[in-house]
């Protein structure tokens, strides 16, 4: 029992609704499938056979399901008349036209029905997807839209008060559940002006670099930071959160409630998550931090804090990794300057070459082919990237406790801002659990 933090003086947060845009057009069909149309396509080629789109779904609460662009993934082929997607999508896709920009409201007999998808979407659940038509039966748009709405024509307005926070119609959209305990010990705890430290609590002691390059890691007493790890990185000098609203920000992304999802033991409706650009997540968290930057408790409720995680975006954009490695280095590994062993890289070569004998004792022999050094070495180098992710956040955002990508090797490496962890030692062990479901699994919740 932790004594909490002194009172001390707060400035409730004022908020301000935001514009909801308005479809261009509505109606409904006699199935009961809604169309809203923000964008007219060419009203030309309607499709018949099939549709090549970036989809929204999205449950009554506004919670995003599915995202194409927000997963980083190409548009999905929709093919129609073969019983491939729920009949209430292909309905209203035939009431579209090319490059169209629009809402397919679904009731539930027409989506998912009474099984939904278990603990992704609940039983008898209508549905609404957002779709931008690409393509329709093999003819593409002349352009390749990014299937977000409207601009807000208030979005680049400048709040006189900064104690007035606009919550954007990104945001609006999806019902929030009320803050979460962690979020609210941490306001309490740890934000607050008099911090409280627990009595058995040790700071993480910290390690240069360069007094790694001979250390035994076997035999370290414990857990430790490494320091200067990022000496010449690019993003060092160049990152921050106005850098990638420059060059990133009209890339979509999912932002989460807390992170990460537990699927496997909890309903994605009781963990919301959003759909935004990465431009429309920065600027809301620019003004979320000037309206409340001491993470006050009782603006909790107005203030979401919504984490931005796991982004593969060394393997979306390949020219990001320059930015993460010392000048001249390539690899994912390169990042760590040779000092420690990365073991992600040394693990994807052994079982690259597993891979290669086992292939070349099923062949019959002399007739398999291994591939040319640069190529294996390229198919390493790529599948080590893709093991690197980007977590953007505000101040406050949490990562609940878990036990992280089935106990794989790792780097966390802080560009801007501080991220506090707590790490627990192997004599705790007896008093943490997987929840219930989630036992044995190599990726859980605890």
């Amino acid at each position: 029992d932790v004594p909490a933090a002194e009172s001390r003086s707060v400035s409730k947060v004022v908020v301000k609704t935001a514009w909801r845009p308005s479809p261009y057009r509505s109606w409904e069909l006699p199935e009961g499938v809604g169309v809203d149309v923000f964008e007219e396509g060419d009203k030309e080629n309607y499709p018949k056979s099939s549709v090549l789109a970036h989809v929204v779904g999205r449950l009554p609460s506004g919670c995003v399901f599915e995202s194409s662009e927000g997963k980083c993934q190409p548009p999905m082929q929709l093919v129609l008349g073969c019983n491939a997607i729920v009949p209430g999508m292909e309905l209203g896709l035939k009431e579209l036209s090319l490059g169209a920009l629009a809402d397919i409201r679904i009731p539930a007999h027409l989506g998912y029905g009474k099984a939904g998808v278990p603990r992704i979407v609940p039983p008898n659940s209508d549905l609404c997807f957002q779709v931008r038509l690409l393509e329709v039966d093999g003819k593409a748009c002349r352009e390749q839209p990014h299937a977000d709405l409207p601009d807000d024509p208030e979005s680049n307005a400048k709040e006189v008060d900064a104690k007035v926070l606009r919550h954007p119609w990104w945001l609006v959209r999806v019902e929030r559940p009320p803050p979460s305990e962690y979020y609210s010990s941490f306001c309490r705890y740890v934000c607050s002006s008099s911090a409280v430290m627990l009595a058995r609590a040790r700071e993480v002691p910290r390690r240069a670099l360069h007094d790694l390059q001979s250390a035994d890691m076997s035999k370290a007493a414990g857990p430790f930071i490494v320091t200067g790890m990022q000496k010449g990185w690019k993003a060092q000098d160049e990152w921050n959160l106005n850098w990638f609203k420059s060059h990133l920000g009209d890339q979509r992304q999912l932002v989460k409630w807390l992170g990460p999802v537990f699927t496997k033991q909890e309903n994605l409706w009781d963990t919301p998550v959003w759909e935004t650009s990465v431009a429309e997540y920065v600027d809301y968290i620019h003004s979320l931090e000037e309206a409340d930057p001491a993470c006050a408790e009782e603006n909790a409720t107005d203030c979401p804090r919504l984490y931005l995680n796991g982004w593969p975006a060394f393997s979306q954009f390949p020219w990001l990794r320059k930015y993460v490695v010392p000048e001249n280095a390539s690899g994912g590994a390169a990042s760590t300057s040779g000092a420690l062993e990365d073991v992600n890289a040394l693990l994807l070569a052994e079982s690259e070459a597993l891979r290669e004998s086992l292939l070349e004792g099923l062949t019959a022999k002399g007739s398999y082919q291994a591939p040319e050094k640069e190529e294996q070495r390229l198919k390493l180098e790529t599948e080590d990237w893709d093991l690197t992710k980007l977590f953007l956040s505000p101040k406050g955002s949490v990562t609940r406790l878990h036990f992280d990508n089935g106990g794989a090797h790792a780097w966390l490496s802080q560009i801007r801002g501080r991220k506090m962890f707590v790490c627990f030692a192997p004599s705790d062990g007896s008093h943490l659990h997987p929840f219930t479901g989630d036992e044995g699994l190599a990726n859980c919740s605890w």
